[in-house]
C-alpha cells in the first residue's frame, strides 16, 4: 500500500511538472507571437514611412508643386497634374538648360504627334524605350501618338509607315549618338521634324522635357 501511495505520489508531482512545463511553453508561444507581430507592425510601418524621403524636399514650378519621394529605393519627383499623380526622374528646374526653340514647341501643341525611328539603328533597344516612354506619357498628356519609321524594309517593322520632314505632320525624331561621338545632345528642327540627337544617358531627361512641355508644366 505504501508503495501505491508513493507511486500516485509520483505519478502526482509528475503530471503538475507537465501542466506547469505546457503553461510555461505556452507563454513562451503567447510571447514569440506578440514579438512577431510587433516586427511585423514595425516593418509595415517603416515601409510606409520608407516610401518618401523623410526631408520633404519640394519645389514650386510654374504654379505645380513637386515632391521627391523614393520608391523602391529610387529618388523621383511627383506631382499631381489634372487630379492625376505623376512621377519623373528629374524635376522641371533640372530639365531647364535643354532649351527649344518657339518653332518646336508649337510642334507639341497639336493633338497629333508622331515619333519617328530608325529601325536599323545599331540603339534600336534604347530608341524602343524611349518611344514606348515617350508615347505613353504623351497619351496620358491627351495627345494622339503614332509611330512612323524612316525605312519598313526592317523585319518587324514592315507594317509601320515611312513620313518625311516635309508632310505637315508633327514628327519626333530620335536619333543615338555614339559614345565615340564629339558631339553633345541636342534638340534641331526639320520642317516638321523635331530631331532629338541624344546619347544613351540624356533619353530620360530629354523624354521628360518634352513630356513636361506637352504636359503645359515647363514652355
Amino acid at each position: 500500500m505504501v508503495r501505491l501511495k508513493k507511486h500516485k505520489s509520483l505519478n502526482s508531482e509528475n503530471n503538475r511538472r507537465i501542466i506547469r512545463k505546457k503553461k510555461d511553453s505556452k507563454k513562451k508561444e503567447v510571447a514569440i507571437t506578440i514579438l512577431l507581430a510587433g516586427l511585423m507592425i514595425f516593418s509595415i510601418f517603416a515601409i510606409m514611412m520608407g516610401g518618401y524621403n523623410s526631408q520633404e524636399i519640394t519645389e514650386e514650378y510654374n504654379g505645380y508643386k513637386f515632391e521627391l519621394v523614393t520608391i523602391n529605393n529610387q529618388n523621383l519627383w511627383r506631382v499631381e497634374v489634372n487630379d492625376e499623380i505623376k512621377t519623373f526622374s528629374y524635376s522641371p528646374s533640372q530639365l531647364e538648360n535643354i532649351n527649344l526653340s518657339e518653332e518646336e514647341k508649337s510642334l507639341f501643341k497639336t493633338n497629333l504627334i508622331g515619333i519617328k525611328f530608325n529601325p536599323e539603328d545599331k540603339d534600336i533597344g534604347n530608341i524602343e524605350l524611349f518611344r514606348s516612354y515617350l508615347a505613353q506619357e504623351l497619351t496620358a498628356a491627351g495627345k494622339q501618338v503614332f509611330f512612323s519609321v524612316s525605312t519598313n524594309m526592317t523585319e518587324g517593322y514592315e507594317t509601320f509607315p515611312v513620313y518625311g520632314c516635309n508632310e505637315s505632320i508633327p514628327l519626333v525624331q530620335l536619333e543615338i549618338i555614339s559614345d565615340a561621338s564629339s558631339e553633345n545632345s541636342n534638340i534641331k528642327q526639320d520642317q516638321y521634324c523635331v530631331i532629338v540627337n541624344s546619347r544613351v544617358n540624356d533619353i530620360i531627361p530629354i523624354a521628360e522635357r518634352l513630356i513636361y512641355l506637352s504636359l503645359g508644366i515647363m514652355e
